[in-house]
Formats: C-alpha cells, structure tokens, sequence
C-alpha cells in the first residue's frame, strides 16, 4: 500500500512539474484551453490495482489544478485507457488517446506493458 501511495503522488508530481515547465515556455498556448494528457494502465484485471491508483491519483491533481484557476490560466483534462497490462492493449489505448488529442502521455503504469 505504501509504494503505491508513491507511485501515485509521483505520477501526480511529474504531470504537475511537466504542466509547469510547458507554462513556463509559453509555446502553443495563449493562457487559454484545455490541455489533454493520457494515460495508459491496467484498470482491470490482476494488476489493476496499479492502474486505479494512478488514475484517481493523476485525476485528483487534476481535479486540484483546475479548481485553482488552472496554470496560467490553462485547465487540463486527463484520461487513462485500460491496457490490462497486455503490451498489444497498450499501443491500442495510446493510439485512442493520440486521435483524440492527447497532448501529453504519462506513459504506461506498469513495466511489462
């Protein structure tokens, strides 16, 4: 349970320090829109306890951000897609949230996928 409490406030951590740096150049936004970051993690199946938690975690941060204005007056919106931790699911959810505007990807939660 402790290591994935880590987990989580490090995938937070990272979103927030990523979401800091892109404020902080200024390129491709003008301090208004949403910017969308994704995810891909077992939600179900044996190892979807990993996924949960990344996703309430990372949804949590995002949830905090935006109730406070924002970054520089940039919102965010996250969305994980369930890969089960099969390798094959993972490229599928990546591909899914690239069509759908995806702008950052925190990766995959677990190393096998």
């Amino acid at each position: 349970m402790k290591n994935t409490f880590k987990k989580v406030m490090a995938v937070a951590a990272a979103a927030v320090m990523f979401a800091m740096v892109l404020a902080g150049c200024k390129t491709g936004t003008t301090g208004e829109g949403t910017i969308k970051i994704g995810a891909t993690g077992p939600l179900t199946g044996s190892a979807s306890s990993y996924g949960i938690s990344v996703n309430n975690g990372a949804m949590l941060a995002v949830e905090e951000i935006n109730a406070a204005g924002g970054l520089n007056g940039i919102k965010f919106s996250f969305e994980m897609k369930d890969d089960e931790a099969d390798p094959e699911k993972v490229a599928s959810g990546y591909d899914a949230l690239y069509d759908g505007g995806m702008q950052i990807s925190l990766g995959a939660v677990t190393s096998g996928a």
